[in-house]
């Protein structure tokens, strides 16, 4: 994964999406992500590319949640394709944000 100060310096675009906090509507994106070139979906940096961070309930949940939300929103499509998500947790300064990579 790149650098942090380097991924904020871009701007988000049709493979960089920045969320503040994770909402359940976000699924949209990771199966744009997953019917196209794929992406990155950040969670805790804002807008701006600031890291806001995630608290650690917030973490736990996302880690625990998303595996089976995206086996729910999935669960139409044919065995034969699948979809590779990776999420990582990285730290930055004291604040830790997730990444989720299609």
């Amino acid at each position: 994964m790149r650098d942090i100060d380097t991924i904020s310096k871009d701007n988000e675009n049709q493979v960089i999406e920045w969320k503040e906090s994770w909402q359940d509507k976000y699924l949209e994106w990771i199966c744009g992500y997953a019917n196209a070139q794929g992406g990155t979906l950040f969670i805790g940096i804002d807008d701006n590319g600031e890291v806001l961070g995630l608290d650690a309930k917030a973490v736990k949940k996302l880690m625990e949640d998303i595996p089976n939300k995206i086996t729910a929103a999935f669960i139409s499509i044919p065995k034969a394709y699948f979809v590779i998500l990776r999420i990582n947790l990285p730290d930055y300064n004291t604040f830790s944000f997730a990444t989720m990579t299609i």
